[in-house]
């Protein structure tokens, strides 16, 4: 991350802050998140997907393995 900052006095006696930051990031620097209301809290568009870390993630529970399976190779598509 690089970041610059400049401060003078656009206007006398008014201290003005300008600031400039890049963050360069690789991979896919985005979020999936569903379509409707995943949770139930009455809030639309803002609940995240969860991309498990594998298809032996203890945190999920396949319907078989061809759900298994299609769901890695959606995930792994170009966006």
């Amino acid at each position: 991350m690089i970041q610059v900052t400049r401060e003078f006095e656009f206007i006398k006696k008014y201290k003005t802050t300008i600031a400039a930051v890049y963050q360069g990031r690789t991979g896919h620097n985005y979020s999936w998140v569903f379509s409707g209301d995943a949770n139930g809290d009455g809030f639309t568009f803002q609940d995240l997907l969860y991309v498990p870390t594998g298809p032996s993630d203890p945190k999920v529970t396949w319907g078989s393995t061809t759900e298994r399976d299609a769901f890695f190779a959606f995930a792994q598509t170009p966006a």
